[in-house]
């Protein structure tokens, strides 16, 4: 975690923009049956959950960078 501050002033200072999720699909476990939650950076990952992936907004600001790359 130390590094990141650096690595975001050097993406900065080369234009480079790095996308990071602002919101996750959690759930209570890795399965099938799995129960499924969304989650926002203000929210904060349930208790009892873990991020399993990115959401849905997440999903769409990385598919509107790589269109226009």
């Amino acid at each position: 975690a130390k590094i990141i501050e650096g690595l975001m002033a050097k993406a900065k200072k080369n234009n480079v923009n790095i996308i990071l999720p602002t919101d996750f699909v959690c759930g209570d476990k890795f399965g099938n049956d799995a129960k499924i939650e969304n989650a926002t950076l203000d929210k904060g990952v349930p208790d009892g959950y873990m991020g399993l992936d990115v959401g849905p907004e997440s999903r769409k600001a990385i598919s509107e960078a790589i269109m226009r790359a």
